[in-house]
């Protein structure tokens, strides 16, 4: 399957984390009982985004990680979530995609991730 990413496509939503599905999370993972949001639960934003929808069926390996992290992400509370994608790149028969996903409100940006994955190119 091939992906038909641009580079500087965006895409965003609103989003907040509901209160019982982060203390499962914090249950599971024997973490305190916060209204902090941790950090690896926004993987479940991913999804959400039409820009990452091709990649749902298809095998892709994510390779890198980047968190920059401002402020902390909180329980109840809206951001404004915009998934960007930064660069895509052929290197011999694998694609290359690095995408951003920002949680921000107002004009504050709480966090960023920035993950590349890649995918073998289908010819």
């Amino acid at each position: 399957m091939q992906h038909f990413l641009n580079v500087g496509d965006r895409e965003v939503k609103a989003y907040c984390f509901d209160k019982s599905a982060v203390q499962r999370y914090q249950q599971f993972f024997n973490m305190p009982q916060t209204t902090t949001v941790p950090l690896l639960m926004t993987a479940r934003v991913w999804p959400l985004f039409s820009l990452f929808r091709p990649f749902k069926e298809t095998a892709i390996r994510l390779v890198a990680t980047e968190i920059e992290t401002h402020y902390p992400l909180k329980v109840g509370e809206h951001y404004q979530v915009t998934m960007a994608v930064l660069k895509v790149q052929q290197i011999k028969s694998f694609q290359r995609y690095q995408m951003a996903l920002s949680f921000d409100q107002a004009d504050t940006c709480h966090c960023r991730i920035i993950q590349t994955f890649v995918s073998r190119r289908v010819s």
